[in-house]
């Protein structure tokens, strides 16, 4: 069966979130996957119209091959290959009211922005939104945005090499004490070294989740993206925040790679009752954004949003910002 698509200026009709919801909603599944589709073979010049009002012949096969063949740059999900527009407009589609709460519930209008711009590039495919969405300020720690408080104890969650953990004592000062989570062998070496010269910080040999035990761990993927995984190659163990940290909590940082939802979730008492200050990252599946604000959002209500991206090449270095009321 053959569709016919008339190309319109829907797409820059999307001047705010509003008329995004609207084209999300009005439009059944199938017919979004056309549009896309049609939007991105004129604009990667792959077929040629004379105007805007024209007619293109559009199989319907060849809309779900196209789109599922676009990838954005993230994971499908935690432990399945590469996400692809097909499976960012299927999110989008199936979640649009949580989209819709979050971005009500955003803070401040760049947060609205970031949500708004992100959610475009996932669903057309199109590169050129990062531009509209970067924020090229600091990651994880924004004064403005998450005070923290004086001599607190700070928790970074995804340590890497220690550098994170420096980050955040420059820009806070004083702190309590320091808790350093990072699974990777090479890396924890790393962070010690690193952070040998300062006082009262605890570099902790494993993994963060919902439940304390042993995990597996890939090791052969590139730069910092190796992750908790079923079909890992290292075993490496994990905690949960509620159980390993006896103190009050007053930040904590998550960077660690599509664990953050169990991470959390394994935080929550902390969350409840401390209320700390946090910078979540938001970007490595497809759905990410959406299950993180549920799962915070759900732990405490009476919290600050705000939404940040801080990569003006991918869709990579998207952060949550939480703070209490």
């Amino acid at each position: 069966m053959t569709m016919y698509i008339q190309i319109e200026a829907q797409k820059k009709k999307l001047k705010d979130f509003t008329s995004f919801i609207e084209m999300v909603t009005k439009n059944d599944f199938r017919k979004l996957l056309e549009f896309v589709t049609v939007d991105y073979l004129v604009r990667t010049k792959q077929v040629r119209i004379a105007k805007k009002t024209d007619q293109i012949n559009i199989p319907q096969e060849t809309s779900e091959n196209i789109t599922k063949n676009i990838f954005i740059g993230c994971f499908k999900s935690q432990f399945v290959g590469g996400g692809t527009v097909y499976d960012a407009i299927l999110e989008i589609k199936e979640h649009i009211d949580v989209y819709s709460k979050l971005y009500e519930i955003l803070e401040d209008k760049r947060s609205k922005e970031t949500l708004q711009y992100i959610l475009y590039h996932k669903f057309f495919g199109d590169e050129r939104y990062f531009a509209k969405s970067y924020c090229p300020d600091a990651q994880y720690y924004r004064p403005e945005l998450l005070r923290t408080r004086e001599n607190g104890v700070f928790v970074d969650c995804g340590a890497f090499d220690g550098e994170t953990v420096k980050q955040y004592i420059e820009t806070y000062g004083t702190y309590q004490k320091i808790y350093a989570y990072e699974p990777v062998p090479e890396n924890i070496e790393k962070v010690r070294e690193n952070l040998s010269h300062f006082d009262n910080v605890i570099c902790r040999h494993a993994g963060v989740s919902n439940k304390s035990g042993t995990m597996t761990f890939t090791s052969h993927m590139p730069g910092t993206a190796n992750r908790l995984h079923p079909n890992g190659d290292k075993i490496v163990d994990v905690v949960t925040l509620d159980e390993d940290i006896p103190e009050r909590i007053d930040f904590i940082k998550m960077d660690i790679e599509s664990a953050e939802p169990d991470a959390l979730i394994g935080a929550k008492g902390h969350i409840q009752k401390d209320k700390p200050e946090l910078a979540v990252c938001v970007y490595h599946t497809i759905s990410d954004l959406r299950v993180i604000f549920e799962i915070i959002y759900e732990i405490n209500t009476q919290q600050r949003f705000n939404l940040r991206h801080h990569n003006n090449h991918n869709c990579e270095e998207i952060v949550l910002y939480v703070s209490p009321l």
